[in-house]
């Protein structure tokens, strides 16, 4: 395992640690630069016997209704309509991260930043907009 993966590994095992390091959080850019990071993550542990089924039928789910051209809100509405969208995926992986153990998402995420620091981006950008 190298320095990346057990800081990954040490991360979820402990959220608080994502916090207080001095390393710098994704932007939603960022984020959206991830998907392919997210899809690895969501095909590997698809097949992977440590995660429990409950967990591959959410993250599949989130797979397919994020694949799909429908939504709960359309998306040509100006921001609330992708809104819905990162709800539910933030929901279904902060589910996921907190359910699986640590080493099957370092041994399956592939992204630039940690999946904690991920959904920490995620939680700060959605205070930030509900707060305005």
């Amino acid at each position: 395992m190298n320095k990346t993966e057990k800081l990954a590994v040490n991360e979820i095992a402990n959220p608080q640690i994502a916090e207080t390091t001095n390393e710098p959080q994704p932007g939603l850019r960022e984020l959206a630069r991830l998907i392919p990071a997210f899809l690895r993550l969501a095909k590997g542990a698809l097949g992977d016997a440590r995660v429990s089924r409950r967990h591959k039928f959410a993250l599949g789910a989130l797979v397919v209704y994020l694949a799909l051209p429908f939504d709960l809100i359309p998306d040509f509405l100006p921001i609330i309509g992708y809104a819905d969208d990162l709800i539910i995926a933030w929901l279904v992986l902060r589910k996921f991260v907190r359910g699986v153990p640590p080493e099957v998402i370092a041994d399956h995420w592939t992204g630039e930043f940690s999946l904690q620091q991920c959904l920490d981006a995620v939680s700060k950008a959605m205070k930030t907009a509900c707060s305005k």
